[in-house]
């Protein structure tokens, strides 16, 4: 007779949080793949369709546990078609194509930032640096932009695309900063999406280019680059943004949003992409060329 052994080898946490939910702070004892095929099992071991059922569900669950430390490397989730060699080398050329990246808004303090970039929506960053010079003249901060009436700011910035929209949102979030912030722009993400006119990206590149932090704010441009080299996928900006910052070396992650934009600007375009110009065409996965 043939004895066989059975080892029972330790549960991903993931697992042990679907099975069972343990308070904050502790953790499920004895829990095992074992168990785990002792708790899935159907009663009725001669019923097909019990067991089907099991055998889909253990599946599924297993499926869960892909984004565990200890799963095996090839079950991981990855949002990159690059090793993260070839991220950093793509990043490191980027680099040297634009040196010291910044934002290509002209603007003197945070406040004035914010207010460029909600013009910027839908509209180029020449056509808004055409308009505040004059706006911000006469409103250098929030509390002159809140005396302002509608019609006033909208004069100076109706030739740039939805300038009515954008004219209110600027007297309004204007006077929000001064009613809760005294005038000053917080440096925190869910403050700043809360002001009228704010969205992820607007919040985002403010926080990036005005306060320093790690953030990147997809735009259509960077949507672009990063799925069309592999570097991060995504159906939408939304997703993109979600899953890029941990694919980006420390190194570079204060300058990725601008040396993404750029090279999505002037050589990743969106017609007619520059490949036989570009510096990473040797990495670049060309999704969709």
């Amino acid at each position: 007779m043939i004895k066989t052994k059975v080892v029972a080898t330790p549960m991903p946490k993931a697992a042990e949080i679907l099975l069972d939910t343990p308070k904050k702070g502790q953790r499920p004892k004895n829990l095992t793949n074992t168990k785990l095929l002792t708790m899935a099992a159907p009663k009725n071991k001669n019923s097909k369709c019990a067991m089907k059922s099991c055998l889909f569900k253990f599946i599924i669950m297993m499926l869960t546990l892909y984004d565990t430390a200890r799963w095996p490397i090839f079950m991981k989730k990855t949002f990159s078609l690059l090793n993260k060699n070839q991220r950093f080398e793509l990043l490191n050329l980027l680099d040297k194509d634009f040196s010291n990246p910044k934002s290509e808004l002209n603007f003197n303090n945070p406040f004035e930032l914010l207010c460029a970039v909600v013009l910027s929506a839908q509209a180029t960053d020449e056509s808004v640096n055409k308009v505040t010079p004059e706006l911000f003249k006469i409103a250098p901060d929030a509390y002159a932009m809140a005396k302002l009436s509608f019609d006033e700011v909208g004069a100076i910035v109706k030739t740039i695309g939805l300038w009515k929209a954008k004219s209110q949102y600027l007297v309004k979030l204007s006077k929000e900063l001064c009613d809760k912030y005294e005038g000053t722009v917080p440096c925190d993400y869910d403050k700043l999406i809360k002001l009228p006119g704010v969205g992820s990206k607007t919040a985002k590149v403010v926080l990036n280019v005005a306060f320093g932090q790690p953030t990147i704010a997809v735009d259509t441009h960077i949507f672009r680059v990063c799925n069309r080299t592999g570097f991060c996928e995504g159906k939408n900006a939304q997703e993109v943004e979600q899953r890029v910052v941990p694919l980006v070396d420390e190194k570079f992650i204060m300058q990725a949003h601008h040396l993404f934009l750029l090279h999505g600007r002037y050589v990743c375009k969106a017609r007619k992409p520059e490949c036989e110009h570009c510096s990473i065409k040797l990495i670049c996965k060309k999704i969709g060329l």
